[in-house]
């Protein structure tokens, strides 16, 4: 349908963000956890990840903004949402010392922010995909986003289908209701340090309080080695998934001009290459 031909948006699904993201999402994951004799490794990694999650920031900041302007389509948008996917949001590592309280409740604070507003506008975007960013199009055709085609383990699936829809939207209900606790938890940690500045007196807080039981989800993240062989499973899938979305759908030409976005995604990724081959020298 010529009247339903995708709009251009460099800036979220152009050649050069996607290829930055691939790159970046895959160093991630390569690069092991635990320090391998003369290699330190995990300072490699967070600062990879670091990376990583400050290009996914970026990429979440862009897409948010373009969707309350009303210059977001939905095909853009769900090529944004796989991106942020792969790569993730926030900071995901800064040199984080588990055992400075203040400095992992900052952490956990910034992740729930971010992550608050990723999962927001998840929901968002699924709820309304059937309406969503129609004015985009060249005709204003309230159909085209029914023309717009999601790839499921190779298989061509209609972004509208009522099934896919309520299938996201209950994933990121799920996704919702995992945050309130983990904002509750971390509520708990603020508070029950609040009181003890104030009643010093009182005895420690037993092994179950909120800190220790987010300080032993974090450490859960980082020791379990069958965690990054599924991550780099889904990476690779959600790669190839995601450029078989992009040959699928009728895009209008010039979404692979190198933009100035591109070009800065680009620099920030040759940025972490320079810091695995020199880490390596």
């Amino acid at each position: 349908m010529g009247d339903c031909q995708i709009p251009v948006n460099p800036d979220v699904g152009g050649i050069g963000v996607r290829l930055s993201i691939y790159i970046t999402s895959l160093l991630v994951v390569i690069v092991p956890r635990a320090d391998i004799e003369r290699y330190q490794f995990s300072k490699l990694r967070a600062r990879l990840e670091q990376a990583a999650g400050l290009n996914g920031t970026a990429l979440l900041i862009t897409t948010v903004i373009q969707s309350n302007l009303g210059q977001l389509d939905a095909y853009h948008a769900i090529v944004a949402l796989h991106l942020l996917v792969l790569l993730g949001v926030g900071t995901i590592s800064f040199d984080l010392d588990r055992h400075r309280k203040a400095r992992f409740l900052i952490y956990c604070v910034t992740m729930l922010v971010l992550l608050g507003i990723f999962t927001a506008w998840w929901l968002y975007v699924w709820i309304t995909i059937p309406s969503f960013g129609v004015a985009n199009f060249a005709s204003g055709n309230p159909m085209c986003n029914h023309t717009v085609k999601l790839v499921v383990l190779f298989a061509n699936v209609r972004l509208t289908a009522p099934w896919l829809r309520w299938m996201f939207v209950a994933n990121g209900v799920v996704s919702a209701i995992g945050l309130i606790v983990l904002a509750g938890m971390t509520l708990g940690v603020i508070r029950g340090d609040h009181q003890d500045s104030k009643v010093h007196e009182l005895p420690p807080r037993p092994n179950h309080d909120p800190f220790s039981i987010l300080r032993y989800l974090y450490d859960l993240r980082e020791a379990r080695p069958m965690l990054d062989i599924s991550r780099a499973f889904f990476t690779i899938y959600g790669i190839v998934m995601l450029e078989l979305i992009v040959a699928r759908n009728d895009i209008a030409r010039g979404e692979n001009v190198w933009s100035f976005g591109q070009v800065l995604a680009m620099l920030v990724t040759l940025s972490g290459i320079k810091e695995v081959v020199e880490f390596f020298l």
